[in-house]
């Protein structure tokens, strides 16, 4: 399956520059060839027109989302011709501001789109996810974001500090926002299902149970300075219900402990956690575990989902309508029906794409073993 996938997104990636679109070969009669390392002024606009359109296609939800052909024409125009590049990327970037027909600086953009976010759908956001994690910032690793301490290739950053800055802070704010919503989406499910006197029988074996309370109650605890009102509310209501209440509706792990040695697990980040064996015995060694990228819970020593983008690690699937969403708003009028509806496919919720289960190596060689 994933072969075949990569196989179509070789054959686009040589198509998508040979399209000629006439209609738009006079919307850039300023170009200069030497600005855009020697490429005809008609070769630039094929190339801008369908990168652009793609992108705009990919806007729409429904359609899915396997962007490998134009992530490796953007990588080969930023090797080729950086002006380029960018001026694609600003383009694509100041469509997002209403009323705007030019493009803006890449740098201006940088600085108002995280403001913009709120507003945005998230589509939208997973493509700057996508955008930034494999063109920009494939030195960063997903632990070092959340924690702030961000580290980049050393070249890069001799080229570009501040540009480097901007797209770091876009990254942040970008996967920030997606983690309130799907904070938003799984309290707000819960808070549904406990609206039932009666056990929620009647959703059936599909319909998706939300899971990590304990843990979203802390993240939320930790970035009160950042979340929403509305997400503390919500938080505070969930927390009203009372343990024995929220552990009867949903996946419930008030004390987490370590898959290898059960030692006590705190909650200190959402990528990442430590056991504490080391301070229980002082000749053991604390044991690194990755956390569920949907439910934050720490994810057992079992088969899991991996998303080749962000590298992060999934129990869970996310919520079906939680890739619809077009705001933190628009969770407050979806139905039961909406709520609760599970996902059928494995979607990383910050990249959009498929995740895949990782096999042991001897399942993947053609040699005999």
């Amino acid at each position: 399956m994933y072969q075949s996938r990569s196989q179509k997104a070789a054959a686009q990636f040589f198509w998508i520059g040979g399209q000629q679109l006439k209609s738009s070969l006079g919307k850039l009669s300023e170009c200069r060839s030497e600005m855009y390392g020697g490429f005809s002024e008609k070769d630039v606009v094929c190339w801008e027109s369908n990168v652009l359109w793609s992108l705009k296609h990919f806007e729409d939800v429904s359609n899915p989302l396997v962007l490998w052909d134009v992530l490796m024409a953007l990588l080969a125009l930023k090797v080729l011709t950086l002006n380029l590049f960018e001026t694609i990327l600003s383009k694509w970037l100041s469509s997002w501001f209403s009323g705007s027909r030019q493009a803006c600086a890449l740098e201006r953009c940088l600085i108002h789109l995280p403001r913009l976010l709120s507003k945005a759908s998230c589509r939208r956001i997973h493509l700057i996810v996508i955008i930034c994690r494999r063109l920009l910032l494939s030195g960063i690793k997903t632990e070092s974001l959340s924690s702030g301490l961000c580290e980049v290739d050393k070249k890069e950053i001799i080229d570009k500090r501040e540009q480097l800055k901007g797209w770091t802070k876009l990254l942040q704010s970008s996967e920030h926002e997606l983690r309130e919503r799907l904070v938003y989406f799984t309290l707000s499910a819960i808070s549904c299902r406990a609206s039932y006197v009666q056990p929620v029988c009647h959703l059936g074996k599909t319909a998706w149970v939300p899971a990590g309370a304990p843990q979203i109650e802390k993240w939320v605890s930790l970035n009160s300075a950042k979340v929403p009102d509305p997400l503390k509310q919500l938080a505070g209501q969930i927390r009203e219900l009372g343990r024995k209440r929220v552990a009867c509706i949903s996946e419930y792990a008030a004390s987490e402990r370590c898959t290898f040695c059960n030692a006590p697990v705190q909650f200190k980040s959402p990528e990442l956690a430590y056991c504490q064996a080391g301070r229980c015995n002082s000749s053991s060694q604390n044991h690194k575990l990755q956390r569920c990228a949907v439910s934050m819970q720490v994810c057992p020593a079992i088969s899991l989902w991996f998303c080749i983008c962000c590298e992060r690690w999934a129990l869970k699937q996310a919520p079906d309508m939680f890739f619809y969403l077009s705001s933190l708003q628009d969770v407050k009028y979806l139905s039961e029906h909406f709520l609760l509806r599970g996902c059928p496919k494995p979607l990383c919720p910050f990249c959009g794409i498929l995740m895949q289960r990782l096999l042991p190596e001897f399942l993947l060689t053609s040699s005999p073993v």
